[in-house]
């Protein structure tokens, strides 16, 4: 299905999540955090009957099912939220002011592979991030239509994190403790083999660029 509801987005605001929301502490400030009350949005109730991880088209945010979702992105209006579906091999997008669930029409499915981020930038470009097996993971940009713009990186081993600066670099987080980045638009068929991207690795908690 082709998709033609995109507004312009803000560069930047996709990750995935791994466990935590990227960026909220650091933009509020550990001391300037206080409880807030949460709304689900989207996810249905599992235990409900009929019994299903799955998703459904056009559904309302409460019934429309994830299956391990594991990254967001929002658009720069907040009106569309978008979510890496991992064991479901799809792109989500939640049109929150119309409370209604939509599946990104990507065109070639085969490049979806245990989605784990998903970022959109100023053109519209959908980045994903795909964990795959575990060491054939692979960052594909599709543009609004569902159609490839470009395979940035495969052979990546444990995906797990993507952004994006204001420059259009693609940053994405591998093997655990390192990172990768990825001028736009660059075409890598294979991470191991490529000797000049900069890789940044923890050691104790303190972030090394090498």
């Amino acid at each position: 299905m082709k998709n033609t509801f995109f507004r312009r987005v803000q560069r930047g605001w996709g990750s995935a999540l791994c466990g935590v929301v990227a960026g909220v502490v650091s933009l509020l400030g550990v001391a300037n955090l206080q409880a807030v009350n949460v709304t689900t949005l989207g996810g249905g109730d599992p235990h409900a009957s009929p019994k299903y991880l799955g998703y459904r088209d056009g559904t309302t945010l409460s019934s429309a099912l994830f299956h391990t979702p594991a990254g967001l992105a929002i658009d720069s209006t907040g009106s569309f939220l978008f979510v890496a579906d991992r064991d479901n091999n799809a792109i989500r997008y939640l049109d929150l002011a119309a409370g209604v669930t939509w599946t990104f029409g990507i065109t070639s499915t085969n490049l979806v592979n245990k989605p784990v981020g998903v970022l959109v930038d100023d053109f519209f470009n959908v980045y994903v991030l795909n964990r795959g097996s575990g060491n054939n993971g692979s960052v594909v940009t599709f543009d609004n239509f569902g159609d490839v713009v470009a395979i940035n990186a495969t052979g990546l081993t444990n995906a797990c994190g993507i952004t994006m600066d204001t420059s259009g670099n693609l940053y994405v987080t591998v093997n655990s403790n390192k990172l990768i980045k990825l001028s736009p638009y660059l075409n890598v068929t294979n991470v191991s083999s490529v000797t000049n991207i900069p890789l940044i690795s923890t050691n104790n908690g303190h972030i090394q660029i090498r």
